[in-house]
């Protein structure tokens, strides 16, 4: 059986890491953010989002993503999606005095918040198939 590593730490060498089998189903809660950009600060606020996000996959019970979309139809707002191992270790991570500290810098630059838990409930992936092997033959006779 294949395994794979999984850390909660950006450093991987940690003892926090942890390995799961292949066929194990890793935890997912996802927190959808909604942020709505002051006028003229939308350079500034992905800059800031960005340094967010590099010290908040870093924490312990981030899985190691978070991803930020730009609204097509309202370019002053943004979505970020973060996924975490589990409620519980969320909510001691925004209970932290970094958490606050850290999502000042955002809270700046934005004119309104909000933020919703999700549980994923269902998935469905597209698995990879294995190249087809083509045989050719050398024999001309």
């Amino acid at each position: 059986m294949s395994k794979l590593k999984y850390s909660t730490f950006a450093d991987e060498s940690s003892p926090e890491s942890r390995v799961y089998s292949a066929d194990t189903k890793l935890p997912k809660l996802y927190i959808v953010n909604s942020w709505i950009v002051k006028r003229g600060r939308d350079k500034e606020f992905v800059a800031a989002w960005k340094a967010f996000a590099k010290w908040l996959v870093s924490q312990k019970g981030s899985t190691g993503s978070t991803r930020l979309f730009k609204d097509d139809l309202d370019p002053a707002h943004y979505l970020s999606v973060d996924s975490w191992e589990n409620g519980a270790v969320h909510a001691a991570f925004r209970r932290g005095v970094q958490f606050g500290k850290q999502s000042y810098r955002l809270q700046k630059l934005t004119i309104d918040f909000s933020s919703w838990t999700l549980t994923l409930e269902a998935e469905e992936t597209l698995q990879p198939q294995p190249p087809t092997r083509r045989i050719v033959s050398s024999d001309t006779g």
